[in-house]
């Protein structure tokens, strides 16, 4: 399997900044990396089943391990993380603009859609099982947006939502 790298934008009409990226290692392994300044954490999901979140937040690190499936015998759907972005510190993000290099998918978030903040809840989805998204709590789909990116295994699938 070829890596795959998709990133995720946010823009304000002006200012096309990206937020966070996804990455599919050859290997299987997925990672998740936030362009928040205030919070420099990662999170990965394992082909072992194993995922991590590390960051440090204002100094103070943080670190949470769990186990869920193997992705060899991944069935179903799996929440990695919820990212939230208030709209009024956009500019935050700006350090790490669009850099025009290769990459397999994107999104674009058009923050005037919500007038305080936007969350995007990343998920791994059993392929060609969009169906399973009917067994999601209602409020993901409150003023909601859904990207489904294909070229990964398993499928990512980005909610994104906010006031």
């Amino acid at each position: 399997m070829a890596k795959k790298k998709f990133k995720i934008f946010a823009t304000d009409g002006n200012d096309i900044c990206e937020i966070f990226f996804i990455t599919q290692e050859s290997k299987g392994d997925f990672y998740l990396g936030v362009h928040d300044p205030g919070l420099n954490g990662k999170f990965s999901r394992h082909v072992s089943g194993k995922s991590h979140f590390k960051a440090d937040y204002n100094g103070e690190p943080i670190f949470i391990e769990s186990l869920g499936q193997k992705l060899a015998e991944f069935k179903g759907r799996e929440q990695l993380c919820g990212i939230s972005v208030n709209t009024d510190n956009f500019k935050r993000f700006q350090n790490k603009r669009f850099s025009g290099n290769k990459f397999d998918g994107s999104a674009f978030i058009d923050i005037r859609l919500y007038n305080t903040y936007f969350n995007v809840y990343p998920f791994l989805i059993e392929p060609n099982k969009l169906n399973l998204l009917d067994e999601l709590p209602d409020q993901f789909f409150d003023n909601s947006q859904i990207i489904t990116f294909t070229q990964s295994t398993p499928w990512i699938v980005l909610f994104i939502n906010g006031h």
